[in-house]
């Protein structure tokens, strides 16, 4: 693809690419128009696609796309670099090429990703201040310099050089963004020559080339002036803006996101993680019309300096010694003294100060000694020891935990108790935890180079729930942060771990020759591995050790290597060093062969290879006490276990922690095999396995032990569910699903009877909504089955029996709440009910797992019918019912009030339902959220206000028969009526009479004229899609008219791509789903006929999978 038409498609706005291409199609585009890109001029268009104005859903897309296109660039960058010159040289030579001067910007004779460094990987360079002074041009609408906005500066940077030298290359932007205007070299205060300079904008480089060598160990100062063009990329110093609510012009900002490569898109620096230094930073800013914009650092203001014509400098403190992106600041005129405001931050702010006080206990290391710092020559004290917290309309990441000005996207300091779901509540407080203890774990130690940012991110996604523990909030609420932890972290971690494209916490061997060298390499380090599986490393030794030397060996750690860059050696050489008698305390295990020296020796491997073990776990012989361990590596995917190579060969030291029948704690080490091997061991009788599930290993028991688990009430409800989770992800995982089904998973669940529906078992009735996706497809494969059938009675049994386990106490069955007090729904009704926010992290999955296993006549119905008439008579309007519960308890409402509905709707049978259908005939277009609006109805506009609306839009699409539809469909407006159409084709009840009236029933004309647009035609193809596995199904996709698979307009859809898209999905879905049918099937028949023999007596199946 030519440039030209790259260039003709980007000069579009994006509301014209918009509205003429699929977002699919345009990315395909992208991906496709970057192959040959390896010019900083290509780079520039890549950022000309990233800085449009892009809806959520082309955003979303793009940002995967110009990932790949980075990737694609940096390699021809690479191959450029390697072999321009030289063919260049070869055609001069031939005379085959008029030589002239080469414009191309060929790399310099320098032209690493990494600054000069030793053979042990340590830079040359050792800068230890800058001296920053930025002056920020006008920021007002009109200000612009030929469309856009500039900041001048000049930085000095004080360093010496382990070697002699003769050449410095110092980090910047690309030079079509930032234009170096002078420089001096000193040494030892003398100026040196400087023979060139060159500016590698595909390296970040700036290099001056000397006339004269500066020995080893000089002091050097390199001083630089600049211009910067500022842009809304989101990375470096970058521009933001925002609409004034009262006057609506468009306000500027900038804001800084430098982690990881991006400082040097600010001001020139030598931008490795390991280079600390301290920052002296001036800013000059203009103070607005209105005077309220201010200029934040990291560090506080030690001087104001009016320059009059309404400019201001500020000058900081001198900064700790820190790594260059953690340097951060922020120009704006931000106010949140308005009342609504305020209200929604002050939850965040008591959280912020509560969580950092209690880390600088829990750490015994004073945040605010950082601030305190004496090369400052100040006595400065406390006083300017903060911690700002701040929130950024334009903001990539979730949150940068900078020090002293900590940056969020805007809705994660925002919360309302009315407006807001406990889910909110818990994010914002777990947002501040995880950047505040980055103070101590990323600030005041760093990782050396980013193929350990595991140093940084495991203890930021601990610090989430550490920090939910420590946080005011949580006072007066018992709360178990390991659960949180394990579900939320533990559970993702294990899913990218376990296949073969994953990566050691440690990036730099035993990866496939991985290199974590260029940006985009840099950024790909922070995924799961760095902050869920690294995060439960750490908790795994914890578990073995303890908490008491755990924290111990933290506060070592910390102490030890202050303002430094550790690596892996020292984070578990500070636990041997609290733990000295590791080999001989039988607290840390049985003293045997398998035992490690160490706790070095025992978790090197889970620090230096991917993968984790898995032990298939049985009783050996008839004793009570000796059990066979079949371990293997674990891995969802078909791979080879044993690849990529390893030094450690994917075996593991594993911690078998148990419990005998007096809950005494006993540790058994064994040694894992990476292809499989069996290891008898003699545990305690009636011993419980692993009982608090905090170790990095997935275990299968064997049936027996899960019988006997199921009688015994020493399970614990986080085993239990982790035991659930760790055979269903057998279960659909490929390599098990031979040996492990559906009915493998179903039979653990026994596990989940134990445990009622009380507030503290949250994390069982997590584990329940694993099944709901099996749920959803049984009642879309069976539902046109009669009474009587096979497959009615096989669905009837399968829903009976889940709500058997889930409706354990689970809700109130009368209004007398006093009577049943430790039942979670209804959560709050205004009246008897006052809200209890300890029962909060429970009632969701109440109304979940009601609303797919309760009946019509159960209490879940009757109780959200009671709630949604107080809501229909106002007197518990829509903030007053609990934002946890009432997206279930409506969608409950209107399936209780659909076996009732006439046509036309009576407001006396239905008065839920005609409230709902009323308020959308007030405003029938501009109701829906977008899906971040849902979640956080902070952005919800005043049509679509808190998302009112739309939740009562998404109750009437829970419709459940066919009847209920129509009858319900005559009365919206008929603006909506295809839009209602169209998303009710999502729906397990719908989705099958819905595409049947418009595949074969339907002429094409009549489609067209009613849908209006293929794209909502394309729409309802890929709605209708989820849940199809029978044969049926598959022959009526295969039923739409060509007229209709190829309509098309400027929107560029494929409709007859997307059904054929289904029709794949169909096939795939239909073969995994036909075996786990099956399988439930017969394990289900058994079961009820062992507890009741002849209680199941199931007609012959006569269902026909695709």
């Amino acid at each position: 693809m030519s440039i030209a038409v790259t260039q003709h498609v980007q000069a579009k706005s994006a509301l014209e690419i918009e509205n003429n291409w699929v977002s699919g199609q345009f990315t395909s585009f992208v991906e496709t128009s970057c192959n040959y890109f390896s010019s900083p001029e290509h780079r520039q268009i890549l950022r000309e696609w990233s800085n449009k104005a892009w809806n959520d859903e082309f955003r979303s897309s793009l940002s995967a796309s110009l990932t790949i296109c980075e990737n694609t660039m940096t390699a021809n960058e690479e191959l450029m670099d390697l072999h321009y010159s030289s063919f260049t040289n070869f055609y001069c030579k031939m005379d085959s090429l008029s030589c002239g001067e080469d414009t191309i910007g060929s790399p310099s004779s320098f032209n690493s990703w990494y600054l000069p460094r030793n053979e042990m990987g340590e830079s040359h360079y050792k800068p230890t201040q800058y001296y920053v002074d930025l002056s920020i041009r006008n920021l007002t609408e009109g200000a612009q310099e030929d469309g856009d906005f500039y900041y001048d500066g000049t930085s000095q940077v004080d360093l010496t050089s382990s070697v002699a030298l003769d050449e410095i290359h110092i980090h910047v932007d690309r030079e079509e963004f930032m234009k170096i205007t002078g420089y001096v070299v000193r040494a030892n205060g003398k100026v040196v020559p400087v023979r060139k300079t060159v500016h590698n904008s595909n390296r970040f480089l700036f290099s001056f080339y000397l006339d004269a060598t500066i020995p080893a160990d000089t002091q050097i100062s390199l001083i630089m002036n600049y211009v910067v063009k500022l842009t809304t990329a989101t990375e470096g110093l970058y521009l933001g803006h925002y609409e004034d609510e009262k006057t609506k012009e468009t306000l500027y900002l900038l804001s800084t996101q430098f982690e990881s490569t991006h400082a040097r898109e600010c001001f020139p620096c030598f931008d490795e993680p390991s280079l600390k230094a301290q920052y002296k930073f001036t800013i000059e800013f203009d103070k607005g019309v209105r005077q309220d914009y201010t200029a934040i650092y990291n560090m506080d203001i030690e001087k104001e300096i009016d320059l009059g014509n309404n400019r201001q400098k500020n000058v900081y403190y001198n900064s700790m010694p820190m790594a260059t992106y953690l340097n951060a600041i922020l120009v704006s005129p931000f106010n949140t003294e308005s009342k609504e405001w305020k209200d929604d931050t002050i939850y965040a702010l008591n959280e912020a100060m509560s969580i950092v006080d209690n880390f600088s206990i829990y750490f015994d290391w004073n945040y605010c000694h950082a601030f305190k710092n004496k090369t400052n020559n100040n006595a400065i004290g406390e006083l300017v020891c903060k911690t700002d917290q701040t929130g950024i309309p334009q903001f990539r990441s979730g949150a940068m935990e900078n020090w002293g000005l900590i940056t969020y996207r805007e809705y994660y300091l925002h919360y309302n108790s009315q407006r807001d779901t406990n889910l909110v509540r818990r994010t914002v407080t777990r947002i501040v935890g995880h950047e505040l203890i980055h103070q101590w774990f990323g600030n005041l130690i760093t990782c050396k180079w980013w193929d350990e940012i595991y140093i940084n991110e495991a203890w930021g996604s601990i610090g989430g729930y550490l920090g939910l523990q420590q946080a005011e909030s949580m006072n007066n609420v018992q709360y178990e942060w390991e659960d949180e932890y394990l579900t939320t972290q533990g559970y993702s971690g294990f899913t990218y771990d376990g296949r073969n494209t994953s990566r050691p916490m440690v990036n730099n061997a035993n990866n496939g020759l991985l290199k974590v060298e260029t940006p985009n390499e840099i950024s790909r380090q922070f995924d799961s591995i760095a902050y869920n599986k690294a995060g439960s490393v750490m908790m795994m030794i914890r578990e073995v050790i303890g908490e008491d030397l755990w924290q111990a060996g933290l506060r070592k750690y910390l102490k030890d290597n202050q303002y430094t860059s550790p690596t892996w050696r020292e984070q578990l050489q500070a636990w041997d060093d609290v733990v000295p008698d590791f080999e001989t305390n039988t607290d840390y295990g049985e003293n045997d062969a398998y035992k490690p020296a160490s706790l070095t020796e025992a978790f090197t491997p889970y620090f230096l290879q991917m993968g984790y073990p898995l032990l298939e776990i049985s009783k050996y012989g008839n004793s009570g006490g000796q059990y066979t361990i079949k371990h293997s590596r674990f891995m969802s995917n078909n791979g080879e276990l044993s690849q990529p190579e390893s030094d450690y060969g994917y075996e593991w030291n594993v911690p078998l922690i148990f419990t005998d029948k007096l809950d005494k704690r006993y540790i058994k080490w064994i040694k894992t095999s990476c292809e499989g091997a069996d290891t008898i061991i003699a545990l305690a009788e009636d011993a419980v396995i692993d009982p608090n599930a905090k170790t990095w290993h997935r275990i299968k028991f064997s049936d027996d032990i899960i019988s006997d688990y199921a009688s015994n009430n020493r399970v614990k409800k986080r085993q239990a569910a982790k035991t659930v989770q760790d055979v269903y992800q057998m279960a659909i995982s490929p390599r098990y699903k031979a040996t492990v089904t559906y009915a493998d998973a179903m039979k653990a669940t026994k596990l989940l009877a134990n445990f009622p529906a009380e507030k503290q078992n949250w994390i069982v009735y997590r584990e329940m909504t694993d099944f709901n996706t099996f749920a959803s497809r049984l009642v879309a494969a069976t539902m046109d089955f009669g009474a009587g059938t096979g497959e009615a009675e096989f669905a009837e049994a399968f829903r009976s029996y889940m709500f058997g386990l889930v409706n354990n106490n689970a809700v109130h069955d009368s209004n007398n709440y006093q009577t049943t007090p430790d039942r979670c729904y209804p959560d709050e009704d205004g009246v008897g009910l006052p809200r209890d926010e300890s029962k909060a992290r429970m009632a969701p999955y109440v109304t979940q797992t009601q609303l797919y296993y309760a009946s019509t006549d159960q209490s879940f119905f009757e109780q959200a019918k009671r709630l949604s008439d107080k809501l229909v008579d106002n007197s518990l309007p829509f903030l007053q019912q609990s934002a946890d519960t009432r997206p279930d308890t409506f969608i409950g409402a209107v399936i209780k009030e659909e076996a009732a509905l006439t046509d036309p709707i009576n407001a006396a049978n239905t008065p839920v339902i005609n409230h709902f259908v009323n308020k959308l005939q007030l405003n029938n277009t501009d109701f829906k959220c977008s899906s971040t609006q849902l979640s956080y109805p902070l952005y919800s506009t005043e049509k679509n206000l808190n998302c009112e609306l739309h939740r009562y839009w998404n109750a009437l699409l829970s419709i459940r028969t066919q009847e209920g539809y129509y009858k319900l469909y005559d009365k919206l407006p008929v603006e909506l009526q295809p839009v209602y159409t169209v998303e009710a084709a999502a729906n397990k009840y719908l989705f099958r009479f819905i595409v049947n009236s418009f595949a074969t029933i339907k002429e094409p004309i009549d489609v067209k004229n009613y849908l209006q647009t293929p794209r909502r035609l394309n729409s309802l193809v890929s709605n209708s899609c989820s849940y199809m596995t029978l044969q049926s199904d598959l022959d009526l996709q295969m039923a739409w008219k060509d007229e209709l698979l190829d309509w098309t307009d400027e929107s560029n859809v494929n409709i007859r791509e997307t059904r054929d898209n289904c029709v794949s999905n169909i096939l795939a879905r239909s073969a995994n789903f036909k075996n786990d049918y099956a399988s439930v099937r017969n394990w289900l028949c058994a079961d009820l006929n062992a507890a009741q023999p002849g209680s199941c007596d199931w007609s012959k199946d006569t269902i026909v999978f695709a």
